[in-house]
């Protein structure tokens, strides 16, 4: 090679190398301008933001962060620009005062790759969300999800879950796939109006699908920010594994379930309105005389079950299994609970809802758990509507915000020795259960779980019935595992065995 022709291409290379920082610098540099008046934060690095320095536990690091930004910052997760917000006043402010702005959802990248315009209820927005938001109140209302007609369909449950846990006979076990399955089976009583057998292993499988997806859920990020990872070699992102569950979950399982009974409404030629399917398909035929109806669409249908999988089993279930943790972990506690139980209802029949007001101690408990592990410790992130002035700061359309709802639940300007384990902090002087308004373990504001009075009826019932019915311990030479919980759409226990002995 000539002197001429290495010089020609040395000067070609450093000019692609000063393209390539300039093209990098005027990046950054027009980002900075157009968010010049956000809140500040912490730097990232170019395109991949704050990853490499979130941690295993990004709600823990957030509150690292805050003390040197403040209570709302801002930051680059990944190539989203994303908006931080601590503490009970500035979370209300949000989420209520500007509840209009902060009440988006990010459509991510596996969200329209497997469900395509039909979003669901979890993710949608918009008119859409709106319409299906307000059916669904109704439906809970009218199936009555919080009252005594209902409880019956969990105690029916309940004696199934009992029964299997005896079945065990005192031996070490671990409880997580038999929780999600009896709580399933409640969700799948307001969804199809029927139940599944724990030995059936079409259930099964759609019941570890849901785990599956959770717990690989924090990989997903990463083909949700960059969808072009999914085509690298071996599946790095586990894109394709996630996306085979929730295929086969939507095809397999869901689509069967409104099949079965679309036929069952058309055989019996009458308005079916004993589950939320049947409901729907209801709505279906009214929809060209009913404004309110119309969004709704058969493979919407097949969406907002998925989304009442996920949401009705998963938190419900966790919770339970944190609860028999800190059971476990806190003896004296547990049977506290226990004797407060037996004095008051004793042992011959299930607890029941009215019995809450008898039974403050264990209210508290229940309460106490959710605050220690909040369980989705950053909520389901919102999203900006809309540019809005919050705090003094410019936040455009489209950012992502996360509430830190774990920090909210151990501030110490809230919560006395929040880092303690207490029920007491719930009961006041005469023993009553009191719940101040920072403490949000359902979110707050429009988007606030639609089946928060659900959920907190299947806890109480389980968790009273599993007290009053067993007394929970380790196996022998077992020690407690780690309470910091592993983090995927929700903050799980480590897997842990136990030991259920009838009473």
């Amino acid at each position: 090679m000539t002197p001429f022709l290495k010089e020609v291409l040395q000067t070609v290379a450093n000019n692609v190398i000063t393209v390539i920082v300039f093209a990098i610098a005027l990046l950054l540099s027009s980002r900075w301008y157009r968010h010049r008046n956000l809140p500040p934060g912490p730097w990232g690095l170019p395109f991949i933001g704050i990853i490499p320095f979130v941690g295993t536990h990004l709600h823990k690091t957030m509150i690292t962060w805050s003390k040197k930004y403040g209570d709302v910052f801002s930051f680059y997760l990944g190539p989203n620009l994303s908006l931080a917000i601590h503490g009970y006043e500035n979370i209300k402010e949000a989420f209520v005062k500007h509840g209009d702005h902060f009440s988006g959802r990010e459509l991510m990248f596996m969200v329209k790759d497997t469900r395509g315009k039909y979003t669901g209820v979890l993710i949608n927005q918009d008119k859409a969300w709106q319409q299906h938001r307000r059916f669904l109140e109704r439906i809970f209302r009218e199936l009555g999800v919080a009252k005594s007609t209902w409880e019956s369909n969990i105690h029916d449950e309940l004696n199934h879950f009992l029964a299997e846990i005896t079945s065990k006979n005192g031996e070490a076990f671990d409880i997580h796939q038999l929780l999600n399955m009896s709580v399933a089976n409640v969700t799948n009583k307001i969804i199809l109006g029927d139940r599944f057998e724990y030995s059936d292993e079409s259930f099964q499988r759609h019941v570890k699908m849901i785990d599956d997806i959770m717990n690989n859920w924090q990989l997903s990020v990463f083909f949700n920010m960059y969808p072009w990872t999914r085509l690298l070699p071996g599946d790095p992102t586990n894109y394709f594994t996630l996306k085979k569950c929730e295929h086969s979950r939507q095809y397999d399982v869901i689509q069967p379930m409104i099949d079965k009974r679309k036929t069952e409404c058309e055989k019996n030629g009458r308005k079916n309105d004993k589950d939320i399917i049947g409901y729907y398909l209801n709505a279906l035929e009214e929809k060209d005389k009913l404004v309110k109806y119309s969004t709704f669409e058969m493979l919407q249908l097949r969406c907002i079950i998925d989304d009442l999988f996920f949401a009705g089993t998963e938190t419900t279930s966790t919770t339970m299994r944190w609860a028999l943790l800190y059971m476990i972990k806190y003896p004296h506690i547990q049977e506290k609970v226990r004797q407060e139980i037996f004095d008051n209802i004793g042992k011959g029949r299930l607890p029941s809802l009215n019995d809450r007001e008898s039974l403050p101690y264990t209210e508290a408990v229940l309460l106490e758990i959710q605050r220690y592990n909040s369980i989705v410790p950053l909520a389901v992130p919102h999203q900006t509507t809309a540019d809005v002035t919050f705090k003094g700061y410019h936040i455009p359309k489209g950012v992502l915000v996360y509430p830190n709802l774990w920090a909210l639940h151990r501030d110490p300007t809230l919560w006395k020795n929040p880092n303690i384990f207490d029920p007491l902090r719930f009961l006041d002087e005469n023993g009553h259960v009191v719940k101040p308004p920072h403490f949000m373990p359902f979110s707050i504001g429009k988007r606030i779980c639609a089946g928060e009075v659900l959920a907190k009826s299947e806890m109480f019932l389980y968790f009273s019935t599993m007290m009053q019915r067993f007394n929970f311990t380790f196996p022998n030479g077992r020690t407690t595992p780690s309470m910091e919980g592993v983090l995927g759409i929700t903050l799980c226990p480590e897997p842990f065995k136990l030991c259920a002995t009838r009473i």
